[in-house]
């Protein structure tokens, strides 16, 4: 579960109202997880995508692999291995580098090194590029909403590294909503996430009340949607 001094609950109100109460928790980021998913595109199955937490030497490492289906090869372009480093601190996420490889077609290896020191961010070809507030990496950002607060993460501006540049993405207004996984029946809030300057770019993720794990993520990329569903969590 995760470290959280001082946890604020959010409560719906029968108006659809978010209210908040402070009550004090004692909670802590899991050293080792693994969440399996269901992979499509459009509908059309895709395979599985395991997003994976673990802990070692006071640093937290997430891996994601994508392993597409043979009969997915045609429609999407390959499997993706990605590894973020991170620490948490005073309560928040840290990113500390960030590696993405695509090992078939149009095969890449990006990876970014964020110096919190000097508040520069170093690629793998050299490029270096100012490190923003609130940066976060693709690969760890998802497990960032088990230290957030809920009730007030409306209007939080995530600067997302994708291993060779910044994207921004605004938190809109969250939903309570119940939602029905292979993994099981969630009660959940529903987190939309717009890209800021494009109005046809969003991420959208429900996480689990109880546990705050991401039990579906959806990217709209101009209307075509890639789905992750949870199939199941193992520790």
């Amino acid at each position: 579960m995760i470290t959280i001094r001082h946890l604020t609950c959010t409560l719906l109100l029968a108006a659809g109202v978010f209210s908040t109460v402070t009550c004090v928790a004692q909670v802590t980021l899991p050293k080792s997880l693994v969440l399996e998913y269901e992979f499509t595109l459009a509908s059309i199955p895709l395979g599985k995508v395991e997003k994976r937490l673990r802990f070692m030497d006071d640093t937290y490492i997430a891996d994601s692999v994508i392993k597409p289906n043979s009969a997915a090869r045609l429609l999407y372009s390959g499997e993706v291995d990605e590894k973020s480093v991170f620490k948490v601190q005073d309560n928040k996420m840290i990113s500390l580098s960030f590696h993405a490889v695509r090992k078939n077609h149009k095969p890449y290896d990006r990876k970014a090194v964020f110096n919190h020191q000097n508040n520069t961010v170093v690629y793998s070809g050299g490029e270096t590029e100012t490190l923003r507030k609130n940066t976060y990496d693709l690969g760890s950002f998802p497990f960032a909403f088990l230290l957030e607060d809920l009730g007030s993460i409306e209007n939080k501006v995530y600067q997302i590294n994708t291993g060779k540049g910044y994207r921004a993405y605004e938190v809109l207004k969250p939903e309570r909503q119940k939602i029905s996984t292979p993994a099981g029946d969630f009660d959940s809030t529903k987190i939309t996430l717009k890209r800021q300057g494009k109005d046809n770019r969003f991420y959208y993720v429900w996480l689990a009340d109880d546990t705050h794990y991401p039990v579906k993520i959806v990217r709209n990329k101009k209307g075509k949607k890639s789905t992750l569903v949870l199939k199941s969590v193992s520790r």
